[in-house]
């Protein structure tokens, strides 16, 4: 795991993460494990030639210049627990966003199933209406043929009478 950090001004935030070289591919991830104590400061703030090892992290910094390995520790770690919060702002909004989209839905939902529950009961109603409509007309038609019946043997009854009365 080599890294080497360029010798710039470590108080700017642009300047933590410029030229930095690394095998691992580690980015700020390594940033990260170094606050989790994986040797990840001692590595960053490495600078050929004139080092020094720090026993308590093992942090390397340039000799004669104290207090920027802490303020830099500082300042990276309060950017990453800035973006953090920020982020943790961010997921609760879209929770919320969500939330809501989930109970708009779900009231829509709600919404449609009674109005399909009170089509269903007036189409029911209608089925019930419609079954004694037919029933009716059934009813009516039986009427109807024995009227037609009785039409027909009456017309065949007057036809005899007729016939009786003019051949006697």
């Amino acid at each position: 795991m080599k890294r080497q950090v360029p010798s710039a001004d470590w108080g700017s935030p642009a300047a933590w993460s410029m030229g930095l070289e690394q095998e691992d591919g580690g980015g700020l991830s390594g940033l990260m494990e170094g606050i989790g104590g994986g040797g990840g400061w001692g590595a960053l703030m490495a600078d050929a030639g004139n080092e020094k090892v720090d026993d308590y992290a093992g942090m390397q910094h340039q000799v004669g210049v104290t207090g920027r390995r802490d303020g830099l520790r500082k300042k990276v770690t309060q950017n990453i627990v800035e973006k953090k919060q920020k982020r943790m702002v961010k997921n609760r909004e879209s929770a919320a966003r969500s939330r809501a989209r989930k109970q708009a839905y779900t009231s829509q939902l709600e919404y449609e199933i009674a109005a399909l529950t009170k089509e269903n009961q007036l189409l029911l109603k209608y089925e019930t209406d419609l079954n004694a409509l037919k029933e009716e007309n059934q009813r009516l038609n039986e009427q109807m043929a024995d009227l037609n019946a009785i039409k027909e043997e009456n017309q065949r009854l007057k036809q005899q009478l007729v016939c009786s009365i003019i051949l006697p």
